[in-house]
């Protein structure tokens, strides 16, 4: 599960969490309406192990993000916002790269790959330049490298950023339906998000915000 206790989180000039408590338990994916960009990567950063924490804590299955930083990390899968990648690599061999950083062995690696491929509908391109994705692919890809290790945890920041209606959909759909035995949250600007979740909560002005059922009432599904 994702324990989040006491977050704080500061930037030079301002609070950008305040105060964050949430617990995801197994099986649950968890989505987080934020609009503010900076807000969204402070807590995926910190949930991730990317930043450290200003105040507080974050459990990944019961092992600190700040004192175990490498063992809750092996547990997690992290798709940041506008994700990098390296342009000039195929597919398969970005993915074969992830898995060598997870230090996968060949055999896991080879299974591994071959489902993620498959499950988030890349295996046609697997051979394709990165450069050649549309913005639909790469966030394909994006997702397919968070899951290629197998992890316990996923945190996905705005997974569907520069997608039109549609392809948000079939991103959300997507995720959805690959990480249904997981711990995950999903941080985005697009209030769709909640049609594919089990739980959610919204995020303004660095304060977590867990009632969102007036929110919903006014048709933001």
């Amino acid at each position: 599960m994702i324990n989040i206790i006491h977050l704080k989180q500061k930037d030079k000039s301002r609070i950008l969490l305040d105060d964050i408590n949430l617990t995801v338990p197994e099986n649950t994916i968890f989505g987080i309406l934020c609009e503010e960009k900076a807000e969204r990567a402070a807590l995926a950063e910190s949930l991730s192990g990317v930043s450290s924490i200003t105040e507080g804590k974050i459990l990944i299955c019961d092992r600190s993000i700040t004192t175990d930083r490498l063992g809750a990390q092996i547990l997690i899968g992290y798709m940041p916002e506008a994700m990098s990648f390296y342009k000039n690599m195929t597919v398969i061999e970005f993915l074969s790269f992830i898995t060598e950083i997870r230090q996968l062995d060949f055999q896991t690696s080879e299974k591994n790959i071959k489902e993620a491929l498959t499950s988030t509908g890349l295996i046609a391109v697997k051979d394709a330049l990165i450069c050649n994705l549309s913005p639909a692919g790469k966030a394909r890809l994006g997702i397919a490298q968070a899951i290629v290790s197998n992890p316990s945890v996923l945190i996905f920041n705005n997974p569907t950023c520069d997608l039109n209606k549609n392809e948000t959909q079939e991103i959300f759909k997507l995720i959805k339906s690959l990480c249904k035995a997981k711990s995950v949250i999903i941080l985005s600007d697009n209030a769709q998000v909640f049609s594919f979740c089990d739980d959610g909560a919204i995020i303004s002005l660095g304060k977590l915000d867990t009632n969102i059922q007036s929110f919903l009432g006014k048709g933001a599904k």
